[in-house]
């Protein structure tokens, strides 16, 4: 038989980012909640952070490792509560000396650390089928789905495949109590038909909820309760409780994101009876945002959609949160037209975003973003020259805050981190630029709205900011083995497995969704 030697060399993934796990010294000691942070650090070749009393206790070792994540993990009520949400926002913003954030973060809990442990598995979800308990779903952006009215009994919009819409009144299709129907939708998925249009198939990705709510319930109708039911959670089981008629269970195992967009209390980790954790335990959800005290203002969350649903597939759904979040740093400093003070510092800590933040939850993208972006380096001697362009793709475009639930400042992540900023100049009203992103404030309310194609840039020059190098050992491995089974597997940039193949010579052709690779 014939063999070959050959040198296998043991090759780790590289992470285009630094990833920091954040946990108590007496969570990490349970072996259950260990996992936890295991499987994270396994995934993304993070460090772990161990802290005794508060997660300041590690500020300085963050300062020193420059995260472009961080995952705060811990246990729910004890350690995950109201106060916890406002510190992970507050310590993210301390990690240099500009009063922005500076990585994109998330907290990991569960009802049990096997729920956490779950979240840790997922690599990238498609964002495609939308389901709303409320109608502002935003479908224009998302490839297929059905809204409901949170106001109005019986109407109901289909979202098609093909880009059409049907808003309707149809009791037959949306009863007057859309309990059981929301129930089922997110049990069993859509699959749903009207005459003459394509067909809505698809489990329910992102689930959309707005209306009177609290930690433990949600009201589907709005103001009043009338004649719908209401969704309840208690010891980690989510069900619907219809207006009349038997409780339906709620066990979804499709992983999905819960967009609270418009209801008080619902990412409050109050007790163990609270939605946050029935959402994750048997709710299928795999991220979540939800606000931990009541709102008023919304800016937080019913702007989150202008750093997500807009831009096409750009940002996941971490970093949309955290875009919004810098946005709304901006508007409270600039006092930007059409704000409100006191709702900006009212949003500002109290909102909650559970999940991986580095898990690659992504709009499916339909249509051209609401602006391109462009970012071009030319490497110098001792600086770099950056040239940022931002490309409005639609008429009557409004780049900057339109309201509260509208469009935001275009923010743009940068490629790699700077210090020593010199801008050059621009055509912008004024730019933000810290050591991870730059913003462009170049429309405010009562200006002349943009038209298709028109440009805003920005010039400046930077230092690349040294970042410490970790070394990692790559052992040289010395076998034996049969020619006819060589194989090889591809990864991409995340360290993610693409494909396994066998020997011969593939081609690699790459668009803006996937690969596709070809043997030749």
């Amino acid at each position: 038989m014939n063999k070959i030697f050959v040198l296998l060399l043991i090759i780790l993934p590289i992470f285009a980012y630094r990833y920091a796990i954040v946990v108590s010294n007496a969570t990490y000691s349970m072996s259950d909640w260990r996992a936890v942070c295991d499987s994270l650090q396994l995934k993304h070749q993070g460090r772990i952070f161990i802290y005794t009393n508060s997660i300041y206790d590690v500020l300085s070792q963050l300062q020193d490792y420059q995260p472009d994540y961080i995952c705060f993990v811990g246990r729910p009520v004890s350690e995950v509560n109201q106060s916890f949400v406002r510190d992970c926002h507050q310590l993210t913003r301390q990690l240099d000396n500009d009063i922005y954030g500076d990585a994109v973060w998330g907290i990991i809990t569960g009802y049990t650390a096997e729920d956490a442990l779950r979240l840790t598995r997922y690599d990238t979800l498609w964002v495609r089928t939308v389901l709303g308990g409320t109608n502002c779903t935003w479908d224009y952006w998302i490839e297929k789905g059905i809204s409901t009215y949170e106001a109005e009994y019986n109407r109901i919009k289909f979202k098609f495949p093909d880009g059409t819409t049907l808003d309707t009144v149809w009791p037959e299709r949306c009863p007057t109590d859309r309990c059981t129907l929301l129930v089922n939708y997110l049990n069993n998925g859509i699959n749903d038909t009207v005459p003459n249009r394509p067909r809505i198939i698809g489990n329910v990705d992102i689930f959309v909820t707005s209306g009177h709510a609290n930690q433990w319930t949600w009201q589907l109708h709005y103001p009043s309760s009338g004649y719908e039911g209401f969704f309840r959670s208690s010891s980690g089981q989510l069900r619907g409780d219809p207006y009349s008629g038997s409780t339906r269970y709620i066990n979804s195992s499709n992983p999905k994101l819960y967009f609270a967009v418009g209801n008080c209390l619902m990412g409050d980790v109050a007790d163990m009876n609270c939605m946050v954790l029935a959402w994750f335990h048997t709710g299928g959800a795999i991220q979540m945002t939800g606000y931990i005290v009541e709102t008023w203002y919304g800016y937080m969350l019913w702007g989150l959609p202008a750093y997500y649903h807009y831009l096409q597939g750009r940002t996941t759904y971490a970093q949309a949160f955290y875009l919004n979040n810098q946005s709304l740093l901006f508007d409270q400093i600039n006092n930007t037209p059409g704000t409100n003070p006191s709702g900006l510092e009212y949003d500002k800590n109290n909102v909650a975003f559970y999940g991986d933040p580095a898990c690659q939850t992504r709009i499916y993208p339909i249509r051209e973003p609401y602006y391109s972006e462009n970012i071009e380096i030319r490497p110098g001697t001792l600086r770099d020259t950056f040239i940022i362009t931002i490309t409005a793709n639609y008429d009557s475009s409004t780049l900057g805050f339109s309201g509260v639930s509208g469009a935001r400042h275009p923010i743009v992540f940068l490629p790699v981190r700077i210090e020593s900023i010199q801008v050059e100049n621009t055509n912008a009203h004024s730019v933000v630029i810290t050591d991870n992103f730059c913003l462009l404030y170049v429309w405010y309310q009562g200006q002349r709205k943009f038209v298709r194609g028109e440009t805003r840039y920005v010039r400046f020059t930077a230092k690349r900011k040294q970042v410490p190098i970790e070394e990692i050992s790559l052992p040289i491995i010395r076998r034996n083995i049969k020619k006819e089974k060589i194989k090889g597997e591809i990864y991409d940039i995340f360290g993610r497995k693409i494909k396994s193949i066998r020997k011969g010579i593939y081609f690699i052709k790459e668009n803006k969704r996937n690969f596709k690779i070809i043997k030749i």
